[in-house]
Protein backbone atom coordinates (compact mmCIF):
# COMPACT_ATOMS: atom_id res chain seq x y z
CA UNK A 1 0.00 0.00 0.00
CA UNK A 2 1.48 3.29 -1.11
CA UNK A 3 1.04 6.73 0.66
CA UNK A 4 -0.39 7.91 -2.54
CA UNK A 5 -2.57 5.31 -3.60
CA UNK A 6 -6.36 5.92 -3.68
CA UNK A 7 -6.61 3.13 -1.33
CA UNK A 8 -4.12 4.17 1.38
CA UNK A 9 -5.65 7.70 0.83
CA UNK A 10 -9.67 7.23 0.82
CA UNK A 11 -9.57 4.46 3.48
CA UNK A 12 -6.81 2.80 5.20
CA UNK A 13 -5.67 6.77 6.27
CA UNK A 14 -9.36 8.37 7.40
CA UNK A 15 -10.32 5.01 9.23
CA UNK A 16 -7.05 4.33 10.71
CA UNK A 17 -7.24 8.49 12.27
CA UNK A 18 -10.40 8.22 13.10
CA UNK A 19 -10.93 5.05 15.12
CA UNK A 20 -7.16 5.65 16.78
CA UNK A 21 -8.67 8.89 17.99
CA UNK A 22 -11.94 7.71 19.13
CA UNK A 23 -10.76 4.81 20.93
CA UNK A 24 -8.06 7.64 22.64
CA UNK A 25 -10.77 9.30 24.47
CA UNK A 26 -11.74 6.40 26.68
CA UNK A 27 -8.78 3.74 26.47
CA UNK A 28 -4.85 5.23 25.36
CA UNK A 29 -3.79 1.59 25.29
CA UNK A 30 -6.61 0.29 23.13
CA UNK A 31 -5.87 3.12 20.74
CA UNK A 32 -2.06 2.40 20.63
CA UNK A 33 -2.88 -1.27 19.79
CA UNK A 34 -5.23 -0.39 17.45
CA UNK A 35 -2.55 1.34 15.59
CA UNK A 36 0.01 -1.36 15.82
CA UNK A 37 -2.66 -3.74 14.42
CA UNK A 38 -3.07 -0.93 11.53
CA UNK A 39 0.46 -0.63 10.74
CA UNK A 40 0.81 -4.23 10.53
CA UNK A 41 -1.83 -4.56 8.40
CA UNK A 42 -0.53 -2.10 6.37
CA UNK A 43 2.66 -4.15 5.79
CA UNK A 44 0.76 -7.05 4.78
CA UNK A 45 -1.19 -5.44 2.16
CA UNK A 46 2.16 -6.04 0.05
CA UNK A 47 3.00 -9.51 0.91
CA UNK A 48 1.06 -11.30 3.62
CA UNK A 49 4.09 -14.19 3.77
CA UNK A 50 6.22 -11.79 5.39
CA UNK A 51 4.32 -10.38 8.14
CA UNK A 52 4.82 -13.40 10.05
CA UNK A 53 8.42 -12.48 9.69
CA UNK A 54 8.10 -9.24 10.93
CA UNK A 55 5.86 -10.22 13.52
CA UNK A 56 8.99 -13.12 14.83
CA UNK A 57 11.77 -10.24 14.66
CA UNK A 58 9.69 -8.24 16.48
CA UNK A 59 9.05 -10.67 19.44
CA UNK A 60 12.91 -11.78 19.58
CA UNK A 61 13.72 -8.47 20.07
CA UNK A 62 11.37 -7.64 22.42
CA UNK A 63 12.46 -10.52 24.41
CA UNK A 64 16.36 -9.55 24.05
CA UNK A 65 15.23 -5.97 25.08
CA UNK A 66 13.94 -7.00 28.16
CA UNK A 67 16.88 -9.28 29.44
CA UNK A 68 19.24 -6.61 28.38
CA UNK A 69 16.83 -4.26 30.30
CA UNK A 70 16.45 -5.93 33.51
CA UNK A 71 19.84 -7.34 33.74
CA UNK A 72 21.89 -3.90 32.83
CA UNK A 73 22.44 -2.99 36.51
CA UNK A 74 22.94 -6.36 38.50
CA UNK A 75 24.78 -7.94 35.74
CA UNK A 76 26.19 -6.28 33.13
CA UNK A 77 27.67 -9.06 31.20
CA UNK A 78 24.68 -10.94 30.57
CA UNK A 79 23.00 -7.66 29.28
CA UNK A 80 25.91 -6.81 26.95
CA UNK A 81 26.18 -11.00 25.82
CA UNK A 82 22.20 -10.53 25.17
CA UNK A 83 22.72 -6.92 23.31
CA UNK A 84 25.61 -9.32 21.07
CA UNK A 85 22.90 -12.08 20.39
CA UNK A 86 19.96 -9.98 19.49
CA UNK A 87 22.11 -7.75 16.93
CA UNK A 88 23.35 -10.88 15.46
CA UNK A 89 20.28 -12.43 15.19
CA UNK A 90 18.70 -9.16 13.12
CA UNK A 91 21.70 -8.85 10.98
CA UNK A 92 21.87 -12.56 10.58
CA UNK A 93 18.28 -12.24 9.32
CA UNK A 94 19.45 -9.09 7.54
CA UNK A 95 22.04 -10.84 5.58
CA UNK A 96 19.98 -13.71 4.53
CA UNK A 97 17.56 -12.09 3.38
CA UNK A 98 19.15 -9.53 1.51
CA UNK A 99 22.43 -10.92 0.50
CA UNK A 100 22.98 -14.64 0.64
CA UNK A 101 22.29 -14.73 -3.12
CA UNK A 102 24.72 -12.04 -3.85
CA UNK A 103 27.66 -14.41 -1.83
CA UNK A 104 26.22 -17.26 -3.67
CA UNK A 105 27.01 -16.22 -7.07
CA UNK A 106 29.68 -14.70 -6.46
CA UNK A 107 31.07 -17.76 -5.06
CA UNK A 108 29.58 -19.79 -7.73
CA UNK A 109 32.03 -17.40 -10.49
CA UNK A 110 35.31 -17.31 -8.33
CA UNK A 111 35.56 -20.95 -8.14
CA UNK A 112 33.59 -22.61 -10.63
CA UNK A 113 30.95 -24.19 -8.37
CA UNK A 114 27.13 -24.43 -8.77
CA UNK A 115 25.46 -23.92 -5.40
CA UNK A 116 21.81 -22.87 -5.72
CA UNK A 117 20.77 -19.54 -4.92
CA UNK A 118 17.40 -19.62 -3.62
CA UNK A 119 16.09 -16.47 -5.64
CA UNK A 120 14.77 -14.72 -2.02
CA UNK A 121 12.54 -11.75 -2.44
CA UNK A 122 13.36 -9.40 -0.31
CA UNK A 123 10.98 -8.76 2.34
CA UNK A 124 9.85 -5.08 2.29
CA UNK A 125 11.19 -2.85 4.78
CA UNK A 126 13.32 -5.25 5.99
CA UNK A 127 16.87 -2.92 6.11
CA UNK A 128 14.85 0.21 8.13
CA UNK A 129 13.07 -2.12 10.59
CA UNK A 130 16.39 -3.96 11.02
CA UNK A 131 18.48 -0.92 12.21
CA UNK A 132 15.15 0.51 14.09
CA UNK A 133 15.45 -2.61 16.46
CA UNK A 134 19.79 -2.78 16.51
CA UNK A 135 19.17 1.08 17.88
CA UNK A 136 16.85 -0.16 20.43
CA UNK A 137 18.32 -2.71 21.53
CA UNK A 138 21.21 -0.35 22.06
CA UNK A 139 18.53 2.48 23.59
CA UNK A 140 17.76 -0.94 26.23
CA UNK A 141 21.74 -1.39 27.11
CA UNK A 142 22.22 2.56 27.56
CA UNK A 143 19.29 2.26 29.72
CA UNK A 144 17.32 5.62 27.84
CA UNK A 145 14.94 3.04 26.74
CA UNK A 146 12.64 0.34 28.95
CA UNK A 147 10.00 -1.02 27.93
CA UNK A 148 8.07 -4.37 29.09
CA UNK A 149 4.94 -3.91 27.08
CA UNK A 150 5.08 -5.96 24.22
CA UNK A 151 1.95 -3.96 22.53
CA UNK A 152 4.16 -0.65 22.75
CA UNK A 153 7.29 -2.62 21.34
CA UNK A 154 4.98 -3.75 18.03
CA UNK A 155 3.79 -0.38 17.55
CA UNK A 156 7.51 1.09 17.79
CA UNK A 157 8.67 -1.20 14.67
CA UNK A 158 5.76 -1.43 12.76
CA UNK A 159 4.63 2.37 13.04
CA UNK A 160 3.44 2.77 9.70
CA UNK A 161 4.62 6.16 8.78
CA UNK A 162 8.01 5.02 9.29
CA UNK A 163 7.95 0.94 8.78
CA UNK A 164 8.89 0.65 5.13
CA UNK A 165 11.51 3.69 4.24
CA UNK A 166 12.45 5.35 7.61
CA UNK A 167 13.71 7.76 8.79
CA UNK A 168 15.25 5.43 11.11
CA UNK A 169 13.73 6.18 15.24
CA UNK A 170 15.26 5.45 18.28
CA UNK A 171 12.59 4.15 20.88
CA UNK A 172 13.49 6.80 23.46
CA UNK A 173 12.40 9.91 20.88
CA UNK A 174 9.36 8.32 19.58
CA UNK A 175 7.34 6.21 22.57
CA UNK A 176 7.49 8.71 24.87
CA UNK A 177 5.56 10.44 22.72
CA UNK A 178 2.78 8.41 23.08
CA UNK A 179 2.66 8.21 26.61
CA UNK A 180 1.05 12.07 26.36
CA UNK A 181 -1.69 12.07 28.82
CA UNK A 182 -4.33 11.71 26.48
CA UNK A 183 -4.69 11.11 22.95
CA UNK A 184 -6.27 14.09 21.17
CA UNK A 185 -5.10 15.79 18.25
CA UNK A 186 -3.52 19.15 18.47
CA UNK A 187 -4.57 21.36 15.58
CA UNK A 188 -1.48 22.94 14.64
CA UNK A 189 0.09 19.81 14.28
CA UNK A 190 -2.69 18.57 12.43
CA UNK A 191 -2.91 20.85 9.80
CA UNK A 192 1.15 21.07 9.81
CA UNK A 193 1.11 17.67 8.78
CA UNK A 194 -1.72 18.04 6.61
CA UNK A 195 0.76 20.50 4.66
CA UNK A 196 4.18 18.40 4.59
CA UNK A 197 2.13 15.59 3.55
CA UNK A 198 0.99 17.04 0.41
CA UNK A 199 3.94 19.10 -0.06
CA UNK A 200 5.88 15.61 -0.09
CA UNK A 201 3.32 14.06 -2.31
CA UNK A 202 3.80 16.81 -5.14
CA UNK A 203 7.51 15.82 -5.21
CA UNK A 204 6.65 12.13 -5.83
CA UNK A 205 4.18 12.70 -8.18
CA UNK A 206 5.11 15.76 -9.84
CA UNK A 207 9.20 15.55 -10.46
CA UNK A 208 10.32 12.08 -9.57
CA UNK A 209 7.41 10.16 -11.46
CA UNK A 210 7.67 12.56 -14.00
CA UNK A 211 11.53 12.81 -14.47
CA UNK A 212 11.58 8.76 -14.22
CA UNK A 213 11.13 7.83 -17.56
CA UNK A 214 14.45 9.55 -19.13
CA UNK A 215 17.13 8.08 -16.67
CA UNK A 216 15.56 4.59 -16.69
CA UNK A 217 15.99 4.53 -20.51
CA UNK A 218 19.21 5.99 -20.35
CA UNK A 219 20.57 3.70 -18.22
CA UNK A 220 18.74 0.57 -19.67
CA UNK A 221 20.81 1.24 -22.83
CA UNK A 222 24.15 1.38 -20.89
CA UNK A 223 23.23 -1.90 -18.94
CA UNK A 224 22.77 -3.50 -22.48
CA UNK A 225 26.62 -2.13 -23.67
CA UNK A 226 24.88 0.43 -25.76
CA UNK A 227 27.78 3.39 -26.32
CA UNK A 228 25.90 6.56 -24.18
CA UNK A 229 26.76 10.09 -25.58
CA UNK A 230 28.23 12.98 -23.15
CA UNK A 231 24.69 14.81 -22.80
CA UNK A 232 22.49 11.77 -22.31
CA UNK A 233 25.02 10.09 -20.22
CA UNK A 234 25.32 13.84 -17.72
CA UNK A 235 21.74 15.11 -18.26
CA UNK A 236 20.36 11.23 -17.31
CA UNK A 237 22.82 10.77 -13.94
CA UNK A 238 21.62 14.17 -13.32
CA UNK A 239 18.21 13.46 -13.99
CA UNK A 240 18.38 10.58 -11.67
CA UNK A 241 20.03 12.33 -8.91
CA UNK A 242 16.99 14.29 -8.47
CA UNK A 243 14.69 11.83 -9.61
CA UNK A 244 16.59 10.25 -6.23
CA UNK A 245 16.25 13.22 -4.32
CA UNK A 246 12.47 14.19 -4.88
CA UNK A 247 11.55 10.47 -4.29
CA UNK A 248 13.15 10.00 -1.19
CA UNK A 249 12.61 13.12 0.32
CA UNK A 250 9.03 13.09 -0.49
CA UNK A 251 8.32 9.71 1.05
CA UNK A 252 10.06 11.16 4.00
CA UNK A 253 8.28 14.32 3.77
CA UNK A 254 5.13 12.22 3.75
CA UNK A 255 5.64 9.87 6.56
CA UNK A 256 6.75 13.08 8.58
CA UNK A 257 3.48 14.93 8.00
CA UNK A 258 1.47 11.29 8.43
CA UNK A 259 2.87 10.90 11.41
CA UNK A 260 1.76 14.47 12.89
CA UNK A 261 -1.45 13.66 12.37
CA UNK A 262 -1.08 11.41 15.66
CA UNK A 263 0.43 13.63 17.45
CA UNK A 264 3.95 12.00 16.79
CA UNK A 265 6.87 14.16 15.63
CA UNK A 266 9.59 11.82 13.41
CA UNK A 267 13.04 13.12 12.75
CA UNK A 268 14.11 15.43 9.83
CA UNK A 269 15.70 13.19 6.59
CA UNK A 270 16.39 15.67 4.30
CA UNK A 271 17.85 19.36 4.23
CA UNK A 272 18.19 20.58 1.28
CA UNK A 273 21.35 18.29 0.17
CA UNK A 274 22.37 19.20 -3.26
CA UNK A 275 23.16 22.53 -1.45
CA UNK A 276 25.49 21.33 0.47
CA UNK A 277 29.38 23.09 -0.37
CA UNK A 278 31.23 19.78 0.87
CA UNK A 279 30.91 15.74 0.92
CA UNK A 280 31.29 16.37 5.02
CA UNK A 281 27.76 18.87 4.51
CA UNK A 282 25.94 16.27 1.79
CA UNK A 283 26.06 13.57 4.32
CA UNK A 284 24.79 15.83 7.40
CA UNK A 285 22.29 16.66 5.11
CA UNK A 286 20.75 13.26 2.92
CA UNK A 287 19.37 10.32 4.92
CA UNK A 288 20.28 12.09 7.92
CA UNK A 289 18.89 9.18 10.10
CA UNK A 290 20.81 6.72 8.44
CA UNK A 291 23.85 8.81 8.70
CA UNK A 292 23.45 9.49 12.20
CA UNK A 293 22.96 5.33 13.31
CA UNK A 294 26.43 4.55 11.09
CA UNK A 295 28.00 7.28 12.70
CA UNK A 296 26.67 6.56 16.53
CA UNK A 297 27.25 2.54 16.00
CA UNK A 298 30.15 2.05 13.50
CA UNK A 299 31.92 5.24 12.78
CA UNK A 300 32.59 6.08 16.20
CA UNK A 301 33.55 2.25 17.58
CA UNK A 302 35.58 1.84 14.60
CA UNK A 303 38.11 5.14 15.15
CA UNK A 304 37.61 4.55 19.37
CA UNK A 305 38.65 1.24 18.97
CA UNK A 306 42.08 0.18 20.13
CA UNK A 307 43.38 -1.44 17.02
CA UNK A 308 42.91 2.08 15.02
CA UNK A 309 44.49 4.02 17.33
CA UNK A 310 47.41 1.71 17.86
CA UNK A 311 48.40 1.34 14.30
CA UNK A 312 46.23 4.04 12.09
CA UNK A 313 47.63 6.97 13.70
CA UNK A 314 50.58 9.03 11.82
CA UNK A 315 53.44 11.77 13.88
CA UNK A 316 52.93 14.74 13.24
CA UNK A 317 54.06 15.72 9.70
CA UNK A 318 56.08 18.99 8.88
CA UNK A 319 54.12 22.28 9.65
CA UNK A 320 52.57 20.23 12.38
CA UNK A 321 50.03 19.02 10.51
CA UNK A 322 48.88 15.32 12.05
CA UNK A 323 47.66 12.97 9.30
CA UNK A 324 45.15 10.48 10.56
CA UNK A 325 44.93 7.51 8.81
CA UNK A 326 42.24 6.02 11.26
CA UNK A 327 39.53 8.65 10.12
CA UNK A 328 40.28 8.34 6.67
CA UNK A 329 40.20 4.45 6.36
CA UNK A 330 37.27 4.13 8.61
CA UNK A 331 35.21 6.78 6.39
CA UNK A 332 35.92 4.49 3.45
CA UNK A 333 34.85 1.37 5.62
CA UNK A 334 31.51 2.80 6.69
CA UNK A 335 30.63 4.08 3.11
CA UNK A 336 31.30 0.97 1.80
CA UNK A 337 29.18 -0.47 4.49
CA UNK A 338 26.26 1.75 3.26
CA UNK A 339 26.88 1.56 -0.29
CA UNK A 340 26.19 -2.40 0.35
CA UNK A 341 23.48 -2.01 2.69
CA UNK A 342 21.86 -0.26 0.38
CA UNK A 343 21.73 -3.19 -2.97
CA UNK A 344 23.74 -6.34 -2.78
CA UNK A 345 25.93 -5.58 -6.08
CA UNK A 346 29.46 -4.28 -6.46
CA UNK A 347 27.72 -0.85 -8.09
CA UNK A 348 26.67 -0.30 -4.99
CA UNK A 349 30.05 -1.31 -3.22
CA UNK A 350 31.77 1.21 -5.61
CA UNK A 351 29.14 4.04 -5.30
CA UNK A 352 30.49 3.51 -1.39
CA UNK A 353 34.63 3.17 -2.39
CA UNK A 354 33.65 6.54 -4.36
CA UNK A 355 31.57 8.17 -1.27
CA UNK A 356 34.54 6.92 1.38
CA UNK A 357 37.30 8.41 -1.06
CA UNK A 358 35.48 11.45 -1.44
CA UNK A 359 35.51 12.23 1.99
CA UNK A 360 38.50 11.01 3.39
CA UNK A 361 39.98 14.22 0.43
CA UNK A 362 37.42 16.12 1.98
CA UNK A 363 38.87 15.45 5.19
CA UNK A 364 42.22 15.99 4.45
CA UNK A 365 41.62 19.03 2.82
CA UNK A 366 40.49 20.19 6.15
CA UNK A 367 43.38 19.49 7.51
CA UNK A 368 45.89 20.40 5.91
CA UNK A 369 44.32 24.35 4.49
CA UNK A 370 41.54 24.68 7.34
CA UNK A 371 37.66 24.69 6.56
CA UNK A 372 37.35 28.23 6.39
CA UNK A 373 39.96 28.15 2.69
CA UNK A 374 36.34 28.95 0.15
CA UNK A 375 34.11 30.74 2.55
CA UNK A 376 33.70 33.38 0.40
CA UNK A 377 30.62 33.44 -2.18
CA UNK A 378 32.10 32.86 -4.82
CA UNK A 379 33.88 30.26 -3.29
CA UNK A 380 31.02 28.98 -1.60
CA UNK A 381 29.18 28.69 -5.57
CA UNK A 382 32.46 26.45 -6.65
CA UNK A 383 32.26 23.94 -3.94
CA UNK A 384 28.80 23.81 -4.13
CA UNK A 385 28.74 22.63 -8.03
CA UNK A 386 32.24 20.64 -7.31
CA UNK A 387 30.08 18.72 -4.49
CA UNK A 388 26.91 17.81 -6.67
CA UNK A 389 28.71 17.12 -9.62
CA UNK A 390 30.98 14.25 -7.49
CA UNK A 391 27.48 12.88 -6.13
CA UNK A 392 26.62 12.83 -9.61
CA UNK A 393 29.09 10.59 -10.75
CA UNK A 394 28.59 8.68 -7.85
CA UNK A 395 24.89 7.99 -8.47
CA UNK A 396 26.02 6.96 -11.87
CA UNK A 397 27.60 4.45 -10.65
CA UNK A 398 25.03 3.47 -8.02
CA UNK A 399 22.01 3.32 -10.23
CA UNK A 400 23.92 1.58 -13.19
CA UNK A 401 22.07 -1.52 -13.24
CA UNK A 402 25.77 -4.06 -14.26
CA UNK A 403 29.15 -2.56 -14.23
CA UNK A 404 28.89 -3.22 -17.78
CA UNK A 405 26.37 -0.13 -17.26
CA UNK A 406 28.97 1.51 -15.14
CA UNK A 407 31.29 1.43 -17.60
CA UNK A 408 29.24 2.95 -20.76
CA UNK A 409 27.80 5.84 -18.60
CA UNK A 410 31.40 7.04 -17.33
CA UNK A 411 32.61 6.57 -20.71
CA UNK A 412 29.75 9.09 -22.06
CA UNK A 413 30.54 11.27 -19.13
CA UNK A 414 34.27 11.27 -19.71
CA UNK A 415 33.26 11.61 -23.46
CA UNK A 416 34.19 15.92 -24.12
CA UNK A 417 34.11 15.88 -27.84
CA UNK A 418 30.24 14.70 -27.52
CA UNK A 419 29.57 18.41 -25.30
CA UNK A 420 27.99 19.69 -28.60
CA UNK A 421 26.10 16.66 -29.69
CA UNK A 422 22.75 16.36 -28.96
CA UNK A 423 20.89 13.94 -26.56
CA UNK A 424 19.88 11.18 -28.52
CA UNK A 425 16.93 10.22 -25.42
CA UNK A 426 16.59 13.81 -23.94
CA UNK A 427 13.39 15.60 -25.36
CA UNK A 428 12.06 19.44 -24.86
CA UNK A 429 9.86 18.48 -21.90
CA UNK A 430 12.39 16.56 -19.78
CA UNK A 431 14.71 18.69 -20.14
CA UNK A 432 12.54 21.62 -19.03
CA UNK A 433 11.38 19.50 -16.23
CA UNK A 434 14.98 18.53 -15.06
CA UNK A 435 16.01 22.29 -15.05
CA UNK A 436 13.11 22.84 -13.02
CA UNK A 437 13.77 20.08 -10.75
CA UNK A 438 17.65 22.15 -10.48
CA UNK A 439 16.36 25.47 -9.32
CA UNK A 440 13.72 24.29 -6.89
CA UNK A 441 16.62 21.80 -5.16
CA UNK A 442 19.20 24.48 -5.38
CA UNK A 443 17.44 28.09 -4.48
CA UNK A 444 14.11 27.11 -3.11
CA UNK A 445 13.76 26.53 0.64
CA UNK A 446 12.59 22.71 1.60
CA UNK A 447 9.74 21.90 3.33
CA UNK A 448 10.82 21.99 6.46
CA UNK A 449 11.66 25.69 6.01
CA UNK A 450 8.31 26.57 4.15
CA UNK A 451 6.21 24.73 6.93
CA UNK A 452 8.13 26.73 9.97
CA UNK A 453 7.70 30.10 7.92
CA UNK A 454 4.03 29.53 7.60
CA UNK A 455 3.66 28.09 11.45
CA UNK A 456 5.68 31.33 12.45
CA UNK A 457 3.42 33.46 10.42
CA UNK A 458 0.11 32.09 12.04
CA UNK A 459 1.64 31.46 15.27
CA UNK A 460 -0.31 33.66 17.34
CA UNK A 461 -3.30 32.02 15.54
CA UNK A 462 -5.54 30.03 17.45
CA UNK A 463 -6.78 26.74 15.70
CA UNK A 464 -10.14 25.16 16.30
CA UNK A 465 -11.16 21.72 15.47
CA UNK A 466 -13.31 23.34 12.93
CA UNK A 467 -9.76 24.16 11.50
CA UNK A 468 -8.62 20.76 11.05
CA UNK A 469 -11.70 19.64 9.32
CA UNK A 470 -11.63 23.06 6.78
CA UNK A 471 -8.23 21.59 6.43
CA UNK A 472 -8.80 17.95 5.92
CA UNK A 473 -11.45 19.10 3.30
CA UNK A 474 -9.06 21.60 1.28
CA UNK A 475 -5.85 18.65 1.82
CA UNK A 476 -8.41 16.18 -0.04
CA UNK A 477 -9.33 18.26 -2.62
CA UNK A 478 -5.89 19.48 -3.89
CA UNK A 479 -4.28 15.67 -3.38
CA UNK A 480 -6.98 14.13 -5.15
CA UNK A 481 -6.72 16.80 -8.07
CA UNK A 482 -2.73 16.42 -8.03
CA UNK A 483 -2.69 12.27 -8.25
CA UNK A 484 -5.83 12.06 -11.02
CA UNK A 485 -3.70 14.72 -13.01
CA UNK A 486 -0.23 13.28 -12.28
CA UNK A 487 -1.74 9.10 -11.70
CA UNK A 488 -5.36 8.76 -13.17
CA UNK A 489 -7.13 6.13 -11.42
CA UNK A 490 -6.75 3.27 -13.67
CA UNK A 491 -2.93 3.38 -13.47
CA UNK A 492 -1.03 1.75 -11.00
CA UNK A 493 0.85 4.44 -8.44
CA UNK A 494 4.93 4.12 -9.13
CA UNK A 495 6.42 2.69 -6.17
CA UNK A 496 9.16 4.58 -4.13
CA UNK A 497 12.80 4.39 -5.46
CA UNK A 498 13.76 3.01 -1.78
CA UNK A 499 11.15 0.25 -1.37
CA UNK A 500 14.34 -1.50 -3.17
CA UNK A 501 16.64 -0.96 -0.40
Amino acid sequence: MLFHSYVFLLAFLPVTVIVYYLLGRRHKELSLAWLAAASLFFYSWWNPRYLPLLVASIFFNYLAGVNISRNREGNKGAAKRFLYYGIAGNLSLLCYYKYMNFFVQNVNEVFGSSFIANNLILPLGISFYTFTQIAMLVDFYKGTAKEYNFIHCVLFVSYFPHLIAGPIIHHKDVMPQFARAELMPDSREFLQGVVIFFLGLLKKTVFADSLAPYPTSVFAAAGHGGAIGFVDAWAGSVAYSMQLYFDFSGYSDMAIGLSLLFGIKLPVNFNSPYKADSIIDFWRRWHITLSKFFQEYVFYPLIFSKFCRKYLQVPALAGGKKLDLNLEINFIVVMILIGFWHTANWQCILYGVLQGIYLATNNLFHTFFGKNRFNTPLGRTFTTILTFTAVVISLAVFRSESMTGVRMMVSGMADIQGVFQPGGQLTLMTGALLAVSCVIAWFFPNVQEIVGKISERFKETRFSFAAIIYGIIIFYVAVLTALIITQPPNEQARPFLYFDF
